[in-house]
């Protein structure tokens, strides 16, 4: 059981266990390979992405990742940014432009329930991530290092 700690004041329960911690952090790993193949998946997106938010966004969440880890606020911050710029990414990509539907003779014609799944799986990815991040940066996470501090 988790005890809160005095200066939580979001009612978001920190991580108390290096287990939980552990996992957390896969987790994240995983969403971060995970938005990584999304943004280089070509048919995902109506037209091809840049190279830099292909490239970008995904090493901005492995140095939040590492900031994690480490406790190092800095890439903490860096962590967040990437975060904000995945969800503006998805956002911004949505749902295809006039240019692109009505350039060619035949409209384009995509199917909703296509957009609205599409939308759903990269909004739900980026909760998860905010859900690890905020829960690993939080005031009761330890790092292996702690742990070994605290038990001297």
């Amino acid at each position: 059981m988790a005890i809160r700690h005095k200066s939580c004041r979001s009612g978001v329960i920190p991580v108390q266990s290096n287990q939980q911690s552990k996992l957390l952090l896969v987790a994240m790993l995983f969403l971060t390979f995970a938005v990584c193949g999304l943004l280089n998946w070509p048919g995902l997106f109506f037209e091809p992405l840049p190279w830099l938010p292909r490239i970008a966004v995904p090493l901005l969440l492995l140095s939040g990742l590492v900031g994690v880890a480490t406790r190092f606020r800095a890439l903490i911050i860096i962590g967040w940014l990437g975060i904000a710029f995945y969800v503006f990414l998805v956002l911004a990509t949505a749902i295809p432009g006039e240019d692109l539907v009505l350039a060619s003779p035949t409209p384009n014609a995509e199917s909703g329930w296509f957009i609205l799944f599409r939308f759903a799986a990269q909004i739900s990815i980026a909760v998860g991530l905010v859900i690890c991040m905020r829960r690993l940066s939080g005031p009761g996470h330890q790092t292996q290092g702690d742990v070994n501090s605290d038990a001297r």
